[in-house]
């Protein structure tokens, strides 16, 4: 005759056989769908950074390009006519050397930074900072345009 034990035993092995195998059932294709969308995520970012590696070199090349073109449109400009200020030269200050640095170059290429001596004097005013410094930027790359 079989003990308890052994009729236990073989009630539980074979219930964790039959919920294995239905479980089984589930998990493989489960695990199969999960490893599509993992290589889609993979093969996503990879033409993803493509793109974007791709669409920055079209950048870069296009400013550089740009950057050329302005600095021949530069050159080629004449410089503006010096303006004699509306207000009193009792209303104008130095900017930061109390010493009249030399006069504006006319023949400097526009830089990104004005430098001290290419800034003489700037009008007391209520015009913002912005506006002035827009005015003297304008004025020493020899636009035509007038800020105000």
């Amino acid at each position: 005759m079989v003990s308890t034990a052994t009729f236990f035993f073989f009630v539980y092995l074979t219930l964790f056989v039959v919920i294995g195998f239905f479980s089984s059932l589930f998990i493989i294709p489960l695990l199969g769908i999960s490893f599509v969308f993992a290589i889609g995520v993979v093969s996503f970012g990879f033409c993803s950074n493509m793109s974007f590696k791709m669409a920055q070199l079209i950048y870069v090349r296009a400013d550089a390009f740009l950057k050329k073109v302005l600095d021949k449109m530069a050159l080629q400009t004449q410089p503006a006519q010096l303006q004699e200020p509306q207000e009193p030269l009792s209303t104008l200050r130095p900017v930061s050397n109390p010493t009249i640095p030399s006069p504006l170059r006319q023949t400097a290429r526009p830089s990104k930074f004005v430098t001290e001596e290419d800034v003489i004097f700037e009008p007391v005013s209520a015009q913002s900072a912005i506006a002035r410094s827009l005015e003297t930027t304008a004025n020493k790359a020899g636009n035509k345009f007038q800020l105000s």
